[in-house]
């Protein structure tokens, strides 16, 4: 089984193991305060780094999907490219997913610091992007820092996982789409449809 399919992310891997770790010696000694209080945290930390599976079977394939849970803040025309911007917060299952199929595809990664409570933090914060020929992701971390996956196959298809955001702002553009949501509307990556692209 790939990493990526687990219950919970790679992101949140090492934080739930070694609060196990510390709830077995809390257990172990008998502090049942402190063992309380790190189950709590490791429920928590079970909720925030959730992956869930989600399905596209049933979607057209030339529905431009979500690509991460969240609400959507904003939303402008430029000529051909339409840009919509995802506010994704605490309680939101942080998995991004590659809202379309693509043949070619780049994913960057450019270091920062997570700065959440900063008014510098657009331009501090950590960023990964994906950029394809029909559309581009670009992924703003506000409080975690976290390594975008790479996908194993050449070809990126519609779902696949390909990072992790808690607390942040996606920036999506693309080429031809025909918009089918609004300003403030929740979405649910890898199963809202954002629009169609017409790719004649």
């Amino acid at each position: 089984m790939n990493l990526q399919t687990f219950y919970i992310t790679q992101s949140g891997f090492k934080i739930c193991i070694t609060l196990l770790f510390a709830l077995l010696l809390t257990l172990l000694f008998e502090y049942n305060i402190l063992a309380f209080l790190i189950t709590t945290c490791l429920v928590f930390c079970l909720f925030i780094f959730r992956n869930p599976e989600r399905s596209d079977k049933h979607i057209s394939q030339d529905a431009f999907l979500a690509p991460i849970d969240g609400i959507i803040e904003n939303i402008l025309s430029q000529n051909q490219e339409t840009i919509i911007v995802v506010k994704t917060g605490i309680l939101d299952a942080g998995v991004v997913r590659a809202p379309y199929t693509s043949d070619t595809y780049e994913i960057n990664k450019t270091n920062g610091i997570p700065l959440y409570f900063s008014t510098s933090k657009h331009h501090l914060a950590p960023h990964f992007y994906l950029k394809t020929p029909n559309f581009s992701i670009d992924v703003q971390q506000e409080l975690l820092s976290t390594i975008p996956f790479d996908p194993i196959m050449p070809t990126l298809e519609r779902n696949e996982r390909i990072g992790f955001l808690k607390c942040g702002i996606s920036t999506i553009s693309v080429k031809n789409l025909k918009i089918q949501v609004n300003i403030g509307d929740k979405i649910r990556g890898g199963e809202s449809i954002l629009g169609y692209i017409n790719e004649n």
